[in-house]
This record gives C-alpha cells, sequence and structure tokens, in this order.
C-alpha cells in the first residue's frame, strides 16, 4: 500500500498477525514505527515486525509535515481452551411434610 500526504497525521493499523513492512520518509515531523520514534527533519526510515508465515503487508508511507504512526492491531483470537461442562442440575426432591411444617 502506498500513501503520500502533504501535511498530516498518517495512523495506520495493521494486522495483529503477518509480517508488516513500512518504509516512511517525512520532510519534517515524528515517525512512529512499532513503537520505535524518530524526529526531525528530512528523515526517512525503515521498519519490520511479525512473521511472514501469515502473509505480508508492505507499507510506502510518506508526509511532507507530520506525523506518520504504523501500529498492530489488537488480537481477539481466543486462546484454545478445553470446554467446561456446566455441573447438571440436582435432581427434583418434592419437600417432605415436616418441612412443609
Amino acid at each position: 500500500m502506498r500513501a503520500r500526504l502533504g501535511a498530516a497525521h498518517l495512523r495506520v493499523v495493521v494486522p495483529a498477525q503477518g509480517r508488516a513492512t513500512v518504509t516512511a520518509p517525512a520532510g519534517a515531523g515524528d515517525l512512529w514505527l512499532f513503537g520505535r520514534h524518530e524526529n526531525g527533519l528530512d528523515i526517512d526510515s525503515s521498519a519490520a515486525s511479525g512473521s511472514a508465515d501469515q502473509g505480508t503487508v508492505r507499507l510506502n508511507l510518506e508526509v511532507g509535515a507530520g506525523q506518520i504512526e504504523v501500529v498492530r492491531a489488537v488480537s481477539f483470537v481466543t486462546p484454545p481452551f478445553p470446554p467446561v461442562q456446566p455441573n447438571p442440575p440436582a435432581p427434583f426432591e418434592p419437600p417432605t411434610t415436616a418441612a412443609l411444617r
């Protein structure tokens, strides 16, 4: 994916799984790539994160002035747990005559 903006805050959220590679130049501003920060004038940075076994996202991002931020999405994958068997209900027992008094 390629994005090129004049003056902006560009925030990209990549999938929680898979590999993501980023190339990000900025004329003036801040780069936040997977938590790593750089700032200044005429900065050019690149970063990679994750394993390619579930695919790769390639980003080419550029701003003239501003910020570029690339973060990972939060994974909502539920870890596999063995199913929990509910306790069966107790069999119904009618009240005794003594309990009714």
